[in-house]
């Protein structure tokens, strides 16, 4: 495969062809090769490695290329990988990556938790969200994590040498094209990069951001590119003082889009932080005039009574009735719609403007859809 070609979804990669002349390739069967070669000095000899003929570029692949990007390390010494989260979701994905795409066995492989205090509860935890025993996890006590967290690393030159080829086939390939590589990527990468900032005093996210080392530029562009791809704006900058280079984005305009492509599906801690604080957002939208009637004028339910079963204050409520508050909360119109029994579906065909805090308008129907879900969900 040339490195700079256009990558394409369910395109494979040959890993034989990724082999220095040198090294021995030997099929074992139809699907698999073994891979090694010999030291012609002293010392001993490389691991050898079964590994899959071909390996299937699809999302799931550039989500695990995006996470390792962003919390994974090839050594220097070229012998090792390493990948470290204290997400047990991420160090899960990751383990399970290696050990079903390129065949590594678990015994190849070297699981470290690390403790501030040793906690036999939280090894227990992370031994079953792994699915490995208790016994193939070393433990390490430090003072330098305020959470525990998990260290996966797999040693073997000939893995360390291929793996590295192909980080390089991502980064200089054009998979950008490729709406479901680019989206998965952006995912992967969030998912070990990203952070959600949220001011917690009003309870409203403040920034999206993806957070990568100063010297990550080549990482950064990819990041950008993708994201003027899916119609996101943002901005970068550089924190001298952290080493940090920031690509960040603000605004639901921009928000939505993010949820639109799942980018905080791949970590469930962040993606109920956004669910969490979405919950909490007010939105509103206006309405037909005929539904606002078919809402407000229930024979058997006076304005007041109304007020009191929505939670809504009367004279708003009057506002609204009479055409001089045009908005209505969400929560609000989920309850009317109960109270009325009108479907929400045949509520969304009536909406003619949704809005976020009453100001930023949304015209995209999915998204109006998950917020009448997770709104009528927390009604």
């Amino acid at each position: 495969m040339k490195t700079k070609n256009q990558l394409k979804s369910l395109e494979k990669i040959n890993l034989v062809e990724l082999c220095p002349e040198s090294w021995i390739t030997k099929k074992v069967n139809n699907t698999h090769v073994k891979i090694y070669y010999v030291n012609k000095g002293r010392g001993s000899q490389p691991k050898p490695f079964i590994f899959p003929n071909k390996l299937v570029i699809d999302k799931e692949f550039m989500e695990a290329i995006g996470m390792y990007l962003g919390d994974g390390k090839l050594s220097k010494d070229q012998v090792h990988l390493g990948f470290s989260s204290i997400d047990m979701d991420m160090s899960r994905f990751i383990l399970d990556f290696f050990l079903n795409r390129f065949n590594i066995s678990l015994s190849d492989t070297t699981i470290s938790i690390r403790f501030k205090e040793f906690n036999m509860n939280i090894l227990k935890k992370w031994s079953t969200a792994l699915n490995v025993p208790l016994s193939k996890l070393k433990i390490q006590i430090t003072q330098r994590t305020k959470n525990e967290s998990c260290e996966t690393q797999i040693t073997g030159i000939i893995l360390r040498t291929l793996f590295g080829k192909i980080i390089d086939i991502v980064l200089h390939g054009d998979f950008l094209e490729d709406s479901e590589l680019r989206r998965a990527f952006l995912r992967g990468i969030f998912a070990a990069e990203g952070n959600i900032a949220v001011n917690y005093q009003m309870n409203y996210i403040v920034c999206i951001n993806f957070c990568l080392g100063h010297h990550e530029d080549k990482l950064a562009s990819l990041i950008k590119k993708s994201l003027k791809k899916e119609n996101i704006s943002f901005t970068t900058f550089k924190r001298q003082s952290k080493g940090s280079l920031i690509v960040r984005t603000t605004g639901w305009k921009n928000y939505h889009k993010c949820w639109k492509i799942n980018l905080f599906s791949r970590s469930i801690r962040k993606e109920f932080q956004f669910l969490n604080k979405t919950k909490i957002t007010k939105f509103s939208c206006s309405i037909k005039s005929s539904m606002k009637t078919r809402l407000l004028n229930i024979s058997y339910f006076s304005q007041r009574l109304l007020s009191y079963l929505v939670g809504w204050n009367p004279p708003s409520l009057h506002k609204f009735n009479t055409n001089n508050k045009s908005y209505i909360n969400i929560e609000f119109l989920i309850k009317l719609a109960k109270i009325a029994s009108i479907p929400l579906d045949e509520i969304k065909e009536n909406i003619t403007e949704f809005r976020v805090n009453d100001i930023t308008p949304i015209k995209d129907k999915e998204f109006i859809d998950f917020v009448f879900d997770l709104k009528a969900y927390c009604v």
